[in-house]
Parts: structure tokens; sequence; C-alpha cells
């Protein structure tokens, strides 16, 4: 049909290969839409978020933490 200007049915190996470049053209034009990820997949935001950390325990291993004594989470 498309590439065989004949016209004789093309064949199972055609077919492969039409679906397949269909997919990929598919697959191409969706890559192009601009999508903006969640935070966690970035890895600036695992820096930050492991230097909060560190901040967070080295700040509670000086002056203790809130959550010491009562049981309560104020």
């Amino acid at each position: 049909m498309v590439l065989d200007p004949s016209g004789s049915g093309g064949g199972v190996l055609r077919n492969l290969c039409v679906i397949v470049a269909g997919i990929s053209l598919v697959v191409g034009v969706l890559g192009l839409i601009p999508v903006r990820l969640p935070g966690w997949m970035y890895p600036e935001w695992h820096e930050e978020r492991r230097w909060r950390r560190a901040e967070q325990a080295e700040w509670e291993a000086m002056y203790g933490s809130k959550d010491e004594g009562d049981g309560r989470a104020d």
C-alpha cells in the first residue's frame, strides 16, 4: 500500500515496521510536550533535603528535640 506501489499485501515484516515507526513517532511527539516532574525526581531536591536533615540533626544534637518529654508533639 504505502511502501509497495503494486498493492500486493506486504506481509508481516512490513506491518511490523509500520507499527514500530508509528509508535516511535507518537513517543517522539509526546516527548516534545513540556511536563514538570515532581520535586523528588530532581537531584537538587534530594541535596536540599539532605542538607535540611543534617541541619536539623545538628540542631537537635546541640539543643535537644522538641518531642522529648511528655510524648506530645507540639
